[in-house]
């Protein structure tokens, strides 16, 4: 715990170098907040770590001190991925805004080392260790509608509004100069005027970014549609649509004020 805290002040020194030279350029202080990376079982800094930003793709890799600075992030919430062979893939959100400074610590799980060669079939196992929660659910059926892997593969070309058109009944899709919204679910039947359903990346809830409208824009909340061009076919691996909030299973139900939801599994 010692070499925790000793990281933990190394990231407070960066924090009040690096943002003041920051403030030279205008970037504001929030912008440049840090990250710092650590081994559950020694507290070692982890270098070599990749960061990245699940849904704009720029990422950095973390140095010799485990920290690293989050500036590539756009402002809001972002799902954030942590990669390194040997250790296990953690997802986090990582919001970037003026009351959102402070510095991040995560700790990283070592788990056995694959071998040197790795075949497809072993790749092909990683993927479904990953995704065996949606598997069952898939297999059961009890609810909802899936779109596996199989099926993304084939469709890597394709928008996934027309993905999810073609294959789960109940979306209703939007399009608005260019961009492609998840609006109101035409089978929602909670008797509401609940939200646009809810969408989850890796089981993680996401913010919608802010819509410019000719009246102003529209800041982020539970009324506001996600945007689904932001997300891109060949980085998923299944696709689960819950038309209705009593539809979605136990294990993924959350709190919203949003009616239905969309999961997306990614591809780690």
């Amino acid at each position: 715990m010692i070499k925790l805290t000793h990281g933990l002040a190394m990231m407070i020194m960066l924090g009040t170098t690096l943002p003041a030279l920051a403030q030279s350029d205008t970037v504001p202080r929030y912008r440049m907040r840090l990250l710092g990376v650590y081994d559950d079982a020694s507290g070692d800094p982890v270098e070599g770590v990749k960061i990245s930003d699940v849904l704009g793709g720029a990422s950095t890799i973390t140095g010799k001190t485990g920290a690293i600075s989050l500036f590539f992030l756009p402002e809001g919430t972002s799902v954030v991925r942590l990669q390194k062979l040997g250790y296990e893939v953690q997802t986090l959100t990582v919001t970037i805004a003026p009351d959102q400074t402070s510095p991040l610590t995560m700790l990283m799980h070592r788990v056995v080392e694959l071998p040197t060669v790795v075949t497809t079939d072993v790749a092909t196992a990683k993927i479904a260790a990953t995704m065996r929660g949606f598997t069952d659910r898939e297999h059961n059926r009890k609810t909802g509608y899936f779109v596996d892997d199989s099926i993304l593969r084939k469709s890597e070309d394709s928008r996934l509004a027309d993905v999810l058109r073609n294959r789960t009944p109940g979306v209703n899709i939007t399009t608005v100069a260019g961009s492609m919204y998840l609006t109101t679910s035409s089978r929602c039947m909670d008797g509401t005027k609940a939200g646009p359903p809810q969408v989850y990346l890796d089981g993680i809830a996401l913010s919608p970014d802010p819509i410019s409208t000719g009246l102003g824009v529209m800041q982020p909340g539970p009324k506001v549609p996600f945007d689904l061009t932001r997300f891109q076919v060949s980085d998923l691996a299944g696709i689960e649509w819950y038309p209705d909030a009593s539809l979605i299973p136990a294990e993924l139900a959350r709190p919203t004020d949003r009616c239905g939801a969309l999961f997306l599994w990614t591809r780690h």
